[in-house]
């Protein structure tokens, strides 16, 4: 019975791994589902780099206003 099963999933694979049923399988169903994660998530992403950004240069303007003040105190 394992010999049966072993060879109707081997040979599924190698059928499956033929140029155009990856073809069918990457622009039908791969495509679609990756476009709407990116199409989900965008905004989020956009959010999370608007506030690294802002971190950043708060840190920067931080770190100006106190080497300004270390500078002006000595």
């Amino acid at each position: 019975m394992n010999k049966v099963v072993d060879s109707i999933v081997r040979d599924l694979v190698d059928k499956l791994n033929t140029a155009p049923i990856q073809s069918l399988f990457r622009s039908s169903v791969l495509s679609p589902l990756v476009s709407s994660l990116v199409d989900a998530a965008y905004p989020y992403i956009v959010g999370v780099l608007c506030l690294w950004v802002l971190m950043f240069l708060l840190l920067v303007a931080i770190l100006i206003l106190l080497l300004r003040r270390k500078g002006r105190i000595e």
